[in-house]
């Protein structure tokens, strides 16, 4: 099974199409969009990121949507093949090599290949879902995070789409601390950008192969330390996320003239407290 996945434009609201000019905002709400694209299936899987609800772009953040992509959205594919850019804060880094050594360790593939496009091609299938998405943002007029989902919905009928942001507040996709938990176990690939291809098998766990184009001979390097790879749900804890409301919002909130529900109010109180409490200790 072949999949593609990057992260998109960030998309702003509230949003209407009608407005005459800019909408005046001390700080704009944003919604940042991570799609995976099914090219087998003829299908994308996006992910809605609301801006407190993320810690960044990182490795962390890619790995833990591919994670549950493949816990949620899977076929149970055997042979893997994972295509995505060369940014190396994103994914072209050692933490996503990692990543495929855990999964082909643990047996959750027989084989996964990951591919980088040469400079100058960074299209992938899921850049045309933003594409249509984008149309239908720009038409359609949005106030919520809810309303840039059913945007997503409307754009691509074939599409389906989860949403990284609290219901009832609860977290739908958590993210774990991927970097911390893989360091102990895998050792560094030397110039890891001067290879286009990456392979993993699971008759070789921990073992990457490599190759600088698709003709070239294919270089093998051991970057596991050692054998013993323990399951997700022992060793994770879920990264920090930015609270909400924190303090600055509330502050913007009260110049608006608006009131903040108690209940919000007793759980930035509650949150508050237990950062303090685990700084101090």
């Amino acid at each position: 099974m072949h999949y593609s996945f990057d992260f998109a434009q960030q998309m702003h609201f509230p949003s209407n199409p009608l407005q005459p000019g800019p909408m005046y905002f001390l700080t704009p709400r944003k919604c940042g969009l991570f799609g995976v694209s099914c090219e087998g299936l003829q299908k994308q899987v996006n992910f809605l990121i609301d801006k407190g609800m993320s810690s960044g772009k990182g490795s962390n953040e890619v790995i833990s949507y591919m994670n549950h992509f493949f816990t949620h959205f899977g076929v149970g594919e055997t042979d893997v093949d994972l295509h995505y850019d060369n940014c190396t804060g994103q994914n072209k880094n050692n933490f996503m090599l990692w990543y495929g050594a855990w999964r082909v360790a643990h047996k959750l593939h027989f084989t996964l290949n990951t591919h980088f496009p040469i400079a100058g091609h960074t299209k992938f299938g899921s850049d045309c879902g933003f594409g249509l998405i984008k149309q239908a943002y720009k038409r359609i007029r949005v106030s919520t995070l809810a309303d840039i989902a059913k945007v997503v919905k409307t754009a691509l009928l074939k599409v389906t789409s989860t949403s990284h942001s609290w219901s009832d507040w609860k977290m739908l996709v958590n993210t774990f601390d991927w970097q911390a938990h893989l360091s102990p176990y895998f050792r560094k690939l030397p110039q890891i950008k001067s290879y286009q291809y990456f392979s993993f098998h699971t008759n070789r766990p921990g073992v990457v192969i490599a190759r600088t184009h698709s003709d070239a001979e294919p270089v093998s390097f051991q970057r596991c330390v050692t054998r013993k790879f323990y399951p997700l749900s022992s060793v994770f804890l879920p990264c920090l996320h930015l609270d909400w409301p924190r303090t600055d919002r509330l502050i913007f909130i009260q110049r608006l003239g608006l009131s903040v529900p108690m209940k919000r109010r007793t759980l930035h109180d509650q949150h508050h407290k237990h950062r303090v409490a685990h700084r101090g200790g």
